[in-house]
């Protein structure tokens, strides 16, 4: 999700199963291309968004 305000937003998603042993992909905001989704940057853009938070 890519947000066009300068507001924190949040989004929920519900998954059934175990979430990190099922095959996911994701789509690149800038090229809009698809990959494999990567848990470790996933966790690093919440590490940062969490940091932001704090400051405000």
């Amino acid at each position: 999700m890519t947000n066009p305000i300068p507001r924190l937003t949040g989004a929920i998603h519900v998954y059934g199963g175990d979430f990190y042993a099922t095959e996911r992909s994701e789509w690149d905001p800038g090229s809009l291309c698809e990959a494999p989704y990567d848990v470790q940057k996933t966790l690093h853009i919440f590490e940062e968004a969490k940091q932001i938070y704090a400051r405000q």
